[in-house]
């Protein structure tokens, strides 16, 4: 009887072990959005894809607002979180793999508008600023204590808020903001830049629970794809060449 409760734990610990792996995204094209369909499309689902095919493993795929998402990544078994900026108070609720892309993070303003910024004290004294709530933009701002944000469930949002002036400003990253842009049939000219804050590489983010041998085989199928070329031309046509040769650079950036 005891040998059979013993084989009964070994046999759940290994269920646990290989259980399916539940993959979270939010909306933000180019990289990751539901098509006509309602089905998860965009290139980073394309890459994450692709390692999961290197692997010989299946995982669920799903868009979700990204507060709720991240609530997941910090309470649940067996997640990943897509497009995660990685930041040192965010270090160890997660296990990493990447970095998959590298942004710049804007501040932009409806074309036209006065608002003039030049320096982060100037971005304090600013009006209204939209941001996507639960995201590192909104935490990194507070961080710089500024107090008058608008957080939203997701970036379109923040394009029709600074369209009927409920906000002057609104704070993504450059290619989130094309890919915005250009999935709502906005021309780039409607909205100016008006302030580059940092540069930000964006990793594949596990749950605590996953396994350090499973995120070994992660990172190892990532470089693989670095490396012969299929990460390149995943994103061709989709970022710039400057931004595939730096993110097509063997290592972490931020380990070396």
């Amino acid at each position: 009887m005891r040998h059979l409760f013993i084989l009964l734990i070994l046999l759940s610990l290994a269920g646990v072990g290989h259980a399916e792996l539940r993959i979270l995204g939010e909306e933000s094209p180019p990289g990751e959005y539901l098509d006509a369909k309602g089905n998860p499309a965009g290139v980073t689902i394309d890459l994450v894809k692709s390692l999961l095919q290197r692997q010989g493993i299946d995982a669920t795929i799903r868009i979700l607002p990204w507060k709720r998402a991240y609530a997941m990544g910090l309470q649940e078994s067996n997640i990943a979180l897509m497009e995660t900026t990685r930041t040192p108070e965010r270090e160890e609720l997660f296990k990493w793999v990447g970095p998959i892309l590298v942004v710049k993070r804007i501040v932009y303003r409806k074309a036209g508008d006065d608002v003039v910024l030049r320096t982060v004290e100037d971005l304090k004294q600013a009006p209204g600023i939209c941001v996507l709530r639960g995201s590192s933009n909104e935490s990194y701002l507070q961080s710089l204590g500024i107090t008058h944000l608008y957080a939203v469930t997701k970036p379109r949002q923040c394009l029709k808020m600074l369209d009927n002036d409920r906000v002057e400003l609104f704070y993504t990253s450059e290619i989130g903001m094309a890919g915005l842009l250009e999935k709502q049939g906005i021309a780039s000219e409607r909205y100016q830049a008006v302030l580059h804050l940092k540069n930000e590489y964006l990793y594949l983010a596990f749950s605590r629970d996953v396994s350090q041998a499973r995120i070994q085989r992660w990172q190892a199928a990532l470089e693989d794809a670095k490396r012969d070329g299929t990460v390149a031309r995943i994103y061709e046509g989709t970022y710039s060449k400057e931004t595939i040769a730096e993110i097509c650079q063997p290592g972490d950036p931020l380990e070396r």
